[in-house]
């Protein structure tokens, strides 16, 4: 039986206290532990929006695109996107390669 293996990814905005990232990351970690996931891929940025840094999304749907990985882990929705529109399509997008969204404020 294969390992399910995860993304972490955390975001902080520019304004925020770092030591709010250093909790998020732990937090997120610590979730992926507990759900036996291993973590294969893990980031962060520190911005209003992931739209802020083009390269990093692009990472990250390559990463669910070549199904990588069977979950994204994140604090919130909110964490990913403020974008209504973008959130959903990274979730269509998670839906149709069969990856899961485990989102910490909704467990």
């Amino acid at each position: 039986m294969k390992n399910k293996k995860a993304y972490i990814y955390s975001r902080i905005s520019p304004l925020a206290d770092h030591e709010i990232l250093t909790y998020q990351e732990k937090i997120l970690n610590q979730l992926a532990l507990d759900l036996d996931y291993d973590i294969a891929y893990q980031s962060y940025s520190i911005s209003y929006s992931l739209l802020e840094t083009e390269s990093l999304l692009n990472e990250i749907i390559s990463i669910i695109q070549g199904e990588l990985v069977d979950a994204l882990i994140i604090w919130s929705p909110l964490r990913i996107t403020v974008s209504k529109d973008l959130y959903e399509e990274i979730e269509m997008l998670c839906e149709m390669h069969h990856i899961q969204i485990i989102s910490y404020k909704n467990n």
